[in-house]
């Protein structure tokens, strides 16, 4: 980062923003974008930052892993009015609903890990905004970077800088520098690529050895996945007969055969072919 020149990597698109956080918003699954930035400072005694969703504080901050400096989202109170906002001053705050955390009766006798997700969702985030680009914008102010130069992997995210106030920041794009750092693995991500690598082959081979004639691509796939299922992967994709799918639209015999495999395994994927 030094010799490129920031002050701080911001990532939004899922890979990275992954790479930076160590999360993945459940949102995500259901084709969300943005739904977790990490900011990332140059400056080491400052700290990575995720933004996420108010609803994911629960599910992600489990025991026996790490995660960084927290700040939620949730929406605005008034979603008329925000709605009609196109440039928020810097100044300006825009009131969000309480974040939403799943309510607990008060006389409910919790077990300890209801009680872990309540101590959660109300001390752990150090604030709760309006929207994802609203909680950048104030995780920047904070973090002293309201006039800095920083690298994105998203455009989106330099637009909305500048429409909520944020214009003296530079953005510049970072998408080769996200490259270069996750180029360099750690002893946890290298784990996870030869987890995924051995669940997603074995679960190929298990695949070839159920395979029958008469089934169509999307019985192939449906073992496929469930084999993956069974050992703790879960789907990406597979090619079968050739890369458009099977010619004959099902197995038949003498006819070449194209097999690839790929699964996926807390953010690594294994091909296998």
């Amino acid at each position: 980062m030094k010799e490129a020149g920031i002050d701080a990597l911001v990532g939004a698109g899922e890979f990275n923003s992954r790479y930076l956080t160590n999360m993945r918003s459940v949102m995500t699954e259901m084709g969300m974008p943005f739904r977790i930035i990490g900011v990332m400072p140059a400056d080491p005694t400052k700290p990575i930052v995720a933004i996420m969703p108010s609803v994911d504080i629960g599910r992600l901050t489990t025991p026996g892993r790490e995660w960084p400096e927290l700040a939620t989202y949730s929406g605005p109170s008034n979603v008329e009015l925000y709605a009609n906002l196109t440039d928020i001053p810097a100044e300006q705050d825009v009131p969000a609903v309480p974040g939403r955390f799943w309510p607990a009766d008060e006389q409910a006798k919790l077990n300890d890990i209801e009680k872990l997700w309540e101590d959660n969702a109300k001390n752990r985030p150090t604030f709760n905004a309006a929207s994802p680009e609203l909680a950048l914008r104030k995780v920047l102010q904070d973090l002293g970077l309201s006039k800095a130069r920083i690298g994105i992997d998203e455009p989106a995210i330099a637009n909305a800088l500048a429409r909520y106030g944020m214009g003296e920041i530079t953005a510049v794009p970072a998408d080769n520098l996200f490259r270069k750092l996750r180029m360099v693995k750690s002893p946890v991500e290298v784990e996870r690529m030869r987890i995924v690598s051995k669940l997603n082959s074995e679960a190929g081979r298990a695949t070839m050895q159920r395979l029958a004639l008469g089934m169509e691509m999307e019985d192939v796939q449906a073992v496929f996945f469930e084999e993956l299922a069974k050992r703790g992967g879960r789907p990406a994709f597979i090619v079968a007969g050739m890369t458009s799918g099977l010619r004959s639209a099902r197995l038949v015999k003498h006819e070449p055969f194209l097999i690839d495999f790929v699964g996926r395994f807390q953010g690594y994927c294994g091909d296998f072919a």
